[in-house]
């Protein structure tokens, strides 16, 4: 006996429905401190024993990281040039005789050491490649069994406000909904998404779905309600917008979100199945006497239903706007320990690849410079050009060339390049990952980075809403709205 597709969709419904919660709990995707791409940064106290703090991290299965005992001179010369020996008497001074230290050789040496410390100095930071991230806690644990407090940047806490306001908002909203019952069973999935993947992005895209959400639950059983709401595109747009929402989290969150429509349209369709079962046990059967084009979509409560999710959108950027206000230092947070990391103003404490750039300039045309010439390292050597003589023999005559070494974007490229070439975990790799137009500055260590993407749909979710607000409430002209 085959099985109509109706009866079909009926028995998988409730299964489907299932499916999608526990996938959505079990794949959750939890915001982490992840201020580094490809690394996460373990911050331990600066009086902690190194060899223990090595130990501890070897023990938990972490075999790489770029720490400050691990740094060397970050340029590939052979020992027999002149710029490796001039190279080498430069530090040399710089430790003999502190007052003839030659700064354009030593001033990015000491201040690339500023990465592997906190903006207070206080702790001394570690940066471990992505692939241990989950080495990390062990390494935590190990740490705080030797006593020495310890911590990282993926340690972040989970932001309840996100989810809790999704609630709230639906609550409240289900107060002024037709079919109150109806409205919070469509809801909670998308609840339930927003906890499981509590992005600001998300929770935008939530509120903004309630609001199709809460037109259909007005509009449910009557006639023609599918094809009216089909037939409007503000249903159409709300949609589009929260799925763009979604995905601006993240590519994972945005196909939860997919699963979470799915989900949401077969509790629709289950609940009116089981309504319509329900319906036929009775001999008289009620139905409603106008068609849906004739029902306000907001129930009569557009003027406060429109506000609370507005609000309920201004709740979820304000609290985005406190957390980046006080991750970026600009509020004082408690106990917060800063550390390097991407902003909008670079730190005057933490040098860029352009410092690198000159500070390769430097050394490589050092022994070419007059003596009688102060080098200085914060010199900025822009479209400079270095002419110096290069000697050949060809049939035992010696032969004079001249040579040139140009400071232009093919030298910073070669020296980009070159970055890899390192033979040991030097902090440049890490900054090189980050891209060449990276900023760091100091940020909150319990913090994650919001996308530029992320941002944007929020602010576009809430000018959807306030679209939609003035649009059938403001100026509605005598319409049903």
């Amino acid at each position: 006996m085959k099985l109509k597709k109706e009866d079909l969709l009926k028995y998988i419904s409730l299964p489907v429905i299932l499916i999608i919660l526990a996938l959505l709990v079990i794949f959750r995707s939890v915001p982490s401190g992840h201020i580094w791409q490809n690394y996460s940064v373990l911050y331990v106290p600066v009086t902690a024993n190194v060899n223990t703090v090595n130990n501890c991290l070897n023990n938990a299965g972490v075999a790489e990281y770029v720490s400050l005992e691990n740094q060397r001179i970050p340029i590939m010369l052979a020992e027999n040039t002149v710029q490796m020996s001039m190279l080498k008497m430069g530090l040399s001074k710089n430790r003999i005789e502190a007052d003839s230290r030659d700064e354009s050789i030593t001033g990015y040496l000491n201040f690339r050491d500023n990465y592997f410390f906190d903006a207070s100095k206080k702790y001394k930071l570690i940066y471990v490649p992505e692939v241990y991230k989950k080495n990390l806690d062990d390494c935590i644990n190990l740490l705080e069994r030797e006593r020495i407090e310890a911590g990282s940047d993926s340690s972040y806490s989970y932001p309840w406000l996100l989810p809790v306001i999704t609630a709230i908002v639906m609550i409240l909203l289900s107060f002024f909904s037709r079919n109150k019952l109806f409205f919070i069973l469509e809801c909670l999935i998308p609840v339930v998404y927003v906890f499981c993947n509590p992005f600001y992005s998300s929770a935008a895209a939530v509120i903004l779905l309630y609001i199709a959400l809460f037109f259909i639950s007005n509009l449910f059983g009557r006639r023609g309600a599918v094809k009216y709401l089909s037939r409007g595109l503000i249903v159409a747009f709300i949609i589009a917008f929260s799925i763009a929402s979604a995905f601006a989290g993240s590519i994972l969150s945005g196909i939860f979100f997919i699963m979470t429509l799915l989900g949401t349209a077969l509790v629709i369709y289950l609940f009116n199945v089981i309504k319509t079962a329900s319906s036929k046990r009775y001999s008289f059967q009620p139905v409603y006497i106008r068609p849906a084009k004739m029902i306000q979509v907001f129930g009569g409560n557009g003027k406060i239903v429109m506000p609370v999710t507005i609000a309920g959108i201004v709740l979820v950027i304000l609290y985005f706007t406190f957390s980046s206000a006080t991750n970026s230092g600009l509020t004082k947070k408690k106990n917060a320990v800063f550390i390097p990391g991407k902003t909008e103003l670079q730190a005057q404490e933490l040098p860029e690849l352009e410092d690198f750039y000159r500070w390769n300039w430097n050394v490589l045309t050092a022994p070419f410079k007059s003596l009688n010439v102060e080098s200085d390292f914060d010199s900025y050597p822009a479209n400079d050009t270095m002419i110096f003589p290069n000697y050949t023999v060809t049939d035992g005559i010696i032969t004079e060339t001249d040579s040139y070494m140009s400071y232009d974007e093919n030298f910073k490229h070669t020296v980009f390049d070159n970055i890899d070439e390192l033979d040991f975990e030097s902090i440049e790799k890490v900054i090189k990952v980050q891209g060449e137009d990276f900023i760091c500055g100091y940020v909150s260590a319990g913090t994650y980075h919001v996308s530029l993407f992320s941002i944007i749909m929020m602010f576009v979710c809430f000018a959807m809403l306030l679209f939609i607000y003035f649009s059938t409430i403001i100026k509605r002209k005598g319409g049903r709205k």
